[in-house]
C-alpha cells in the first residue's frame, strides 16, 4: 500500500484514497458494501434493491490507478450516502471514466438507480446465470483463477463484512472492499467481461 489518505468529507462521510499498481486503461470498477435485504420475491428488478443502502462506495479508477472509498463510520450516517443526498453518488459518477465494471452489475446498477434515479451501463465480470445455470461466487472464481486474497479479513464473505460494520468496525469492512476491487481488477485482466444491456 502506498499513499493512503483519509479525509472527512462532511455529513458523516469520509474518503480514503490509495494508489495501486494497475495497467493504465479507461474505465472504473465499482463495488458497494451495503446493509438491508434484497427482496428476491419482487419481480421488479429495480424495486428488489429498494431497502439496500451502501455504507462503503468503492471505486478503482483504471486511468489513475487509484482506489477511492467513500464511507460512513456507523449506521447513523448511512442515509447521507443515499436518501438525504441523492446527488452525492451522481456527482461522483459524473467524474469517473466509463465503462463501469462490477462483478455483479445488477446489484451495483440497481443500487445506483434507486439512489440517483439514473440508469448507468455496466460491463459484467460475473459469468451470467443464463450461461452456466448458477450464480458464480467471486471467491470461488478467485480461488479457481489463483487470484490473491489481498488481505481480505473475511476471505470474500460479504456477510461478515456487514456484521463487522454493524458491530462498529468499519476498518475491516474497508479492507474487504479494497480486496474486492483488486480481485475484480484481476478478474477483468484474466478473463474479460460480459456486456449487460
Amino acid at each position: 500500500m502506498k499513499d493512503i489518505k483519509d479525509i472527512k468529507f462532511g455529513n458523516g462521510i469520509y474518503i480514503r484514497s490509495e494508489t495501486v499498481d494497475t495497467i493504465k486503461d479507461i474505465g472504473t470498477i465499482i463495488d458497494f458494501e451495503t446493509i438491508g435485504d434484497i427482496d428476491n420475491d419482487n419481480d421488479n428488478e429495480e424495486e428488489r434493491y429498494i431497502n439496500v443502502k451502501p455504507f462503503i462506495f468503492g471505486v478503482l479508477s483504471l486511468e489513475s490507478g487509484k482506489i477511492i472509498q467513500w464511507y460512513v463510520e456507523n449506521e447513523d450516517y448511512i442515509s447521507n450516502m443515499s436518501d438525504k443526498n441523492r446527488n452525492f453518488i451522481s456527482n461522483i459518477l459524473s467524474v469517473l471514466s466509463e465503462p463501469f465494471y462490477a462483478f455483479s452489475s445488477q446489484f451495483e446498477r440497481n443500487i445506483i438507480k434507486n439512489i440517483t434515479g439514473k440508469d448507468y451501463k455496466f460491463l459484467e465480470l460475473q459469468t451470467p446465470f443464463e450461461l452456466i445455470g448458477y450464480r458464480e461466487k467471486k471467491q470461488f472464481l478467485c480461488n479457481k483463477l489463483m487470484i490473491d486474497n489481498y488481505n481480505d479479513p473475511f476471505d470474500g464473505d460479504g456477510g461478515l463484512c456487514i456484521t463487522e460494520f454493524e458491530s462498529g468496525n468499519v476498518e475491516n469492512s474497508l479492507k474487504h472492499n479494497r480486496a474486492c476491487l483488486l480481485k475484480e481488477y484481476d478478474i477483468l485482466i484474466s478473463r474479460g467481461v460480459y456486456k449487460i444491456d
